[in-house]
């Protein structure tokens, strides 16, 4: 009777998962989660970096990526003061109502 070799590795690999998951639930990581997940995402449109190439005089094309100009605003969300990051377009349309 042959039994499949990768087991043992699915197992850690369901525990290393169900680890992170629990510790993301039970917020242990409040400076991971907000320094290395914040994308670079507008919090109201939903905008995010646009992907490219960089080409050189020679026609050497290496990946490159568009940042949004996101600022960080305190906003009235309804009805409460909130931080948001947020695009500079978004706030010269007037999307934001920005805290006194």
């Amino acid at each position: 009777m042959r039994f499949p070799a990768s087991t043992a590795s699915n197992d850690r690999q369901k525990l290393g998962q169900s680890n992170l998951y629990r510790m993301l639930q039970e917020n242990r990581w409040n400076c991971y989660n907000q320094a290395y997940l914040m994308a670079r995402v507008c919090e109201v449109c939903g905008r995010g970096p646009q992907f490219g190439h960089r080409i050189s005089h020679a026609h050497n094309v290496t990946k490159r990526r568009w940042n949004l100009n996101l600022q960080s605003v305190r906003a009235i969300v309804k009805g409460a003061t909130r931080r948001l990051r947020v695009c500079t377009s978004c706030i010269r349309s007037g999307k934001v109502q920005k805290a006194a």
